[in-house]
């Protein structure tokens, strides 16, 4: 399947004639309800692992909407690429040399301006440029060489278990961070002119969700001024990818975000990228899939070129078929609720666009989130850490402070 259909119920601008907009979009592949993560892994991430394993450098994104199910899929990824790069490793030593090949892992998050490592207490992160053709670096950061598909699932349970999360007005437990996981392999080759070591590096990003102001409406201060450098680090990525696809040099580009800075090698021409789009099948998260979508094509280069004068960049994307659907009177429904609430037959809850509940006696969304202070958020921090190192086994647990003296 390689095409998705997104039904938008709307209405004329006299509130009384309505229509179906039939939004039609197109991918390489798009997968249904039916599609389980086995689906997914095999399609989207198995042929990047593959890419890696034999030297190269490849990418998986996931994007979409808060509470779309982005961490889902990506943790089902996470073991799957855990599982086929050891299996994959065995079977060509077993072929090409007796050397041991070796596989480490970095784990570190993005947060606004800010980059922190994820196994080795959230200590802060420089984005470096090197000298060997301009990439990007992220110092200094914790590498755990690991040796076993068991070792590296529990570095990666570890950095899952301390990411930033919080509370929002979409998803009681949102990433509020960009998640990069780097595991870099190196193995053995024997060529004609004798044995040849290859590096390869797969970076796996689960990317924090997009929000609209709608879903911050009911939001502090702080978590607005978090959203919105989200959303600039989606746009600035966005930008990037759509550039790559179509050859361009980025030049500065990248460096708008924090995210598009550590995500650079991405971009380049030799490099193999892949961005998985995760869209809500609720009716009340139509915008948001129809905004992800259009995303998903202006990166996947199908958008250049196609927006009319009178059409901006966020109404573009696919094909539309519009079919009238009949009439209502907007007037004689709120006629009948005004009379339903006289009579004490109105739900004490009403719902707003995101899904919240709202207190209709305050007028404010009952779920609102409580804002934390900096000394708060550092407490909570050292529990999650030390949560997660006591879930460690003893060896991953050594292994894990033996790379954290070398890293200093």
């Amino acid at each position: 399947m390689k095409k998705v259909v997104v039904h938008d119920a709307r209405m004329h601008t006299d509130m009384i004639r309505q229509f179906m907009n039939h939004n039609e979009f197109e991918f390489d592949r798009v997968f249904d309800e039916s599609a389980d993560n086995d689906t997914v892994y095999a399609c989207a991430a198995r042929p990047l692992v593959d890419i890696a394993v034999k030297g190269g450098f490849s990418t998986c994104m996931v994007y979409g909407q808060t509470g779309s199910g982005k961490t889902f899929t990506m943790k089902s990824i996470y073991d799957s690429a855990a599982r086929d790069v050891f299996a994959q490793l065995e079977r060509a030593t077993q072929r090409f040399s007796p050397t041991p090949p070796s596989v480490s892992v970095s784990f570190f998050e993005v947060a606004g301006d800010s980059c922190s490592d994820l196994l080795n207490e959230f200590r802060p992160l420089q984005l470096l440029t090197a000298h060997d053709g301009g990439s990007v670096h992220a110092f200094p950061l914790v590498e755990v060489a690991v040796s076993s598909r068991e070792e590296l699932a529990a570095m990666i349970q570890m950095g899952l278990g301390v990411r930033s999360t919080a509370a929002t007005g979409v998803h009681d437990a949102s990433s509020r961070s960009h998640a990069l996981l780097l595991l870099h392999v190196q193995r053995p080759d024997l060529t004609p002119e004798g044995e040849e070591l290859l590096e390869g590096s797969l970076t796996l990003v689960d990317l924090a969700g997009s929000e609209h102001r709608i879903d911050s409406m009911h939001h502090g201060k702080e978590r607005r001024k978090e959203t919105g450098k989200i959303n600039a680090s989606l746009m600035a990525l966005k930008d990037c990818i759509r550039q790559r696809v179509h050859g361009q040099q980025l030049s500065h580009q990248f460096r708008k975000s924090k995210l598009t800075m550590a995500l650079k090698r991405a971009f380049l021409p030799a490099a193999h990228t892949a961005v998985i789009a995760t869209v809500s099948p609720a009716s009340k998260d139509t915008e948001h899939s129809l905004n992800t979508l259009r995303h998903a094509c202006m990166m996947h280069g199908q958008q250049d070129g196609a927006a009319q004068p009178s059409e901006t960049r966020f109404v573009v994307g696919g094909e539309v078929h519009t079919v009238q659907v009949g009439e209502v009177s907007l007037t004689q429904v709120a006629r009948r609720n005004q009379q339903l609430r006289k009579a004490g037959q109105a739900p004490e809850g009403l719902r707003t666009d995101n899904g919240n509940t709202v207190d209709s006696k305050r007028g404010r969304a009952a779920n609102q989130e409580v804002e934390l202070s900096d000394k708060d958020k550092a407490r909570l921090r050292r529990l999650a850490e030390q949560r997660s190192i006591s879930k460690l086994d003893p060896a991953s647990r050594q292994l894990l402070e033996r790379s954290r003296r070398e890293a200093g």
